[in-house]
């Protein structure tokens, strides 16, 4: 099934391209996004409409965990996988810290 056509590439493979690109682009900086991907996290959590329910952070970061072991092999998924995880973390955390207040 082709979605789109782009210099004759499935829009998913030119993505798949193009990610590849922009990652190896950042290499040495890919450290850097790991705090920016878990404050993604926090800020998701209070973009949020209302309180999320007491598993969703956990379950965020357990589906990239889990998503992240099959797929190690292949560097964009895994690195896309483990902003995942990290978004997952920050939200979990921020979750966390409201409770533990309230």
């Amino acid at each position: 099934m082709v979605l789109i056509e782009t210099r004759g590439l499935a829009l998913p493979a030119a993505l798949v391209l193009w990610s590849n690109r922009l990652l190896e682009a950042e290499r040495d900086r890919w450290l850097l996004w790991l705090p920016v991907a878990f404050a993604g996290g926090i800020g998701l959590y209070f973009l949020l409409p209302q309180e999320p329910a007491w598993w969703v952070g956990g379950a965020v970061t357990a589906l990239g965990a889990g998503a992240l072991i099959p797929l190690r092999g292949s560097l964009p998924a895994a690195y896309l996988l483990g902003l995942l995880l990290l978004v997952g973390a920050g939200l979990a955390a921020a979750q966390l810290r409201t409770y533990a207040v309230a």
